[in-house]
């Protein structure tokens, strides 16, 4: 190592274009390097700014997603031989957010004769791209009379009416944030998707 450091040494003493040809050397590397450095600062400075950009898109969707609350109310009513049925009803949406919010579908689902029977599905029309604004509610009427199966068969109405399911979507007027909710008296509102 002595004699490598020796040469190097008389080197840079006897010739005359050694200095130059050292900090050119010398440039060249800490230009690489620094070339580098600002690579990976500006790389992560990308990151943070993508994380931000995302971070504030949905921050933006936030602001505007739809909040709403949802019940049933079932009318009551009697059959020409005196039984109650309650074959018809109101569900009512109300807007409790800070926007408006358009609903673009809306279904009621239920077991039309006990756990064991078919699911009916029927689609609330009154609902259907109805805009609800701050505050405001909407409702839509519905009757469980389905065709070649009159009203729903039902032993315990009570427990029976707290699976009957509401569904909808909405969204904010522009379309930005979409929602899907689902609502039932046993378990309330939830949140389906996006």
């Amino acid at each position: 190592m002595g004699l490598v450091w020796g040469r190097f040494i008389w080197w840079l003493a006897n010739d005359p274009n050694a200095a130059a040809t050292l900090t050119q050397a010398v440039s060249a590397a800490v230009t690489a390097a620094v070339t580098v450095i600002l690579c990976v600062i500006t790389y992560r400075y990308m990151l943070l700014t993508k994380k931000l950009a995302n971070t504030a898109s949905e921050q933006f969707k936030a602001s505007l997603r739809p909040l709403i609350d949802i019940s049933i109310d079932f009318d009551r009513g009697s059959s020409p031989q005196g039984m109650l049925y309650f074959n018809q009803g109101i569900v009512q949406v109300k807007n409790a957010g800070s926007t408006p919010v358009l609903i673009s579908k809306a279904y009621l689902r239920w077991k039309h004769s006990g756990e064991d029977g078919d699911e009916v599905e029927i689609e609330l029309a009154d609902l259907r791209n109805s805009l609800i604004g701050i505050g405001e509610t909407s409702n839509g009427r519905f009757n469980m009379q389905t065709p070649g199966k009159g009203a729903p068969v039902i032993d315990h109405f009570d427990a029976w009416s707290d699976w009957v399911h509401v569904s909808l979507k909405c969204s904010d007027i522009a379309g930005i944030s979409k929602m899907s909710y689902g609502y039932q008296s046993a378990t309330g509102l939830q949140v389906l998707g996006d």
